[in-house]
């Protein structure tokens, strides 16, 4: 009876083997699982306000466009325009951008830069965006005359000028 007393005794708690996790490890795990969490999580928000900064840049490029499209049209008068509401040329942009335009002559006679600039309302939006646009225009009351019409125009003055004269002998005689 002595040695099974002592076999018994020899073997104190015997743990069951290693299947089940700590309590520090489950901590341990929980704190890298919400970390990365939160990374990913900024990395979404980063990504979002990312995207609508492109969204509100890209929206800015092509109202400049369509500006600049009516100004070449001349759907729009060709002068100088400061911070006025888009929504009042084009019904289908939402409120809040404004359109500048700027006109300046070259030192070419005849040429005009033409620069456009549509940026998002300050006292609507927190960051505005701003686009710039600049095109060279002909200014349009400038007349030009192509090469070939120089020559037949001068050719036109000159036979009007002799038919003018042949007309006044007709009535002298």
């Amino acid at each position: 009876m002595t040695a099974t007393v002592k076999t018994i005794a020899r073997k104190p708690y015997r743990r069951r083997g290693p299947w089940g996790f700590t309590l520090l490890e489950v901590i341990l795990a929980l704190a890298i699982l919400l970390t990365s969490l939160a990374a990913i999580g900024q990395l979404v928000y980063n990504a979002y306000r990312n995207a609508a900064r492109v969204r509100d840049f890209t929206r800015a490029q092509l109202i400049a466009e369509a500006i600049l499209a009516q100004l070449n049209a001349g759907a729009l008068p060709l002068e100088t325009v400061a911070d006025a509401p888009v929504e009042d040329i084009d019904d289908t942009v939402e409120p809040g951008w404004l359109y500048t335009v700027d006109i300046a002559p070259l030192e070419l006679d005849g040429l005009l830069s033409v620069q456009v600039i549509v940026a998002q309302d300050p006292s609507v939006v927190a960051h505005p965006v701003q686009y710039s646009l600049t095109q060279w225009m002909l200014d349009p009351t400038m007349e030009f005359t192509q090469p070939g019409e120089e020559e037949s125009a001068a050719a036109t003055s000159t036979s009007s000028g002799e038919s003018g004269a042949a007309s006044s002998e007709t009535l002298n005689e």
